[in-house]
């Protein structure tokens, strides 16, 4: 099937989704950009942890735990988790990009980032990871 220009999509207001092919290009595109920024060793430990920390800026003790995948950023002090945020954007975004959306806005001006988001009880410390990704960090594990 054949869709229409995409000038005149835009132009009725239509959102242009990436199709499957431009998705994969731009993850990867994402991943170098985010291994360039955070260097080889935190991006490592981002991926075998699944989750990025960033110190607050303006709070001492305070540490966003960032998701590698979708999911809500939760807030630590003192290393006790004390809510979860939730900040998405409203289109499609490499998750890659939305780690370093998180991070620069946290950095950039933290303030800004809590008016923002949407705020949920601490409830468990453990991040939500998708399934499949937990199972092969079972197997890796047992291989070290």
């Amino acid at each position: 099937m054949l869709r229409p220009p995409e000038r005149l999509l835009r132009r009725l207001g239509v959102p242009i989704e990436p199709t499957g092919e431009e998705r994969r290009a731009a993850e990867q595109r994402a991943k170098a950009l985010l291994r360039q920024i955070l260097g080889d060793d935190e991006y490592e430990r981002l991926v075998k942890r699944g989750y990025l920390e960033v110190a607050s800026p303006s709070i001492k003790g305070r540490v966003y735990r960032i998701p590698y995948f979708q999911g809500m950023v939760e807030v630590l002090e003192g290393g006790v988790s004390t809510m979860r945020l939730c900040v998405v954007p409203l289109r499609w975004v490499p998750d890659p990009d939305v780690v370093l959306i998180h991070k620069l806005m946290i950095e950039g001006d933290e303030a800004r980032y809590l008016r923002v988001a949407n705020r949920f009880p601490a409830g468990s410390s453990r991040l939500s990871v998708p399934v499949w990704w937990e199972g092969s960090r079972q197997h890796d594990d047992a291989a070290d």
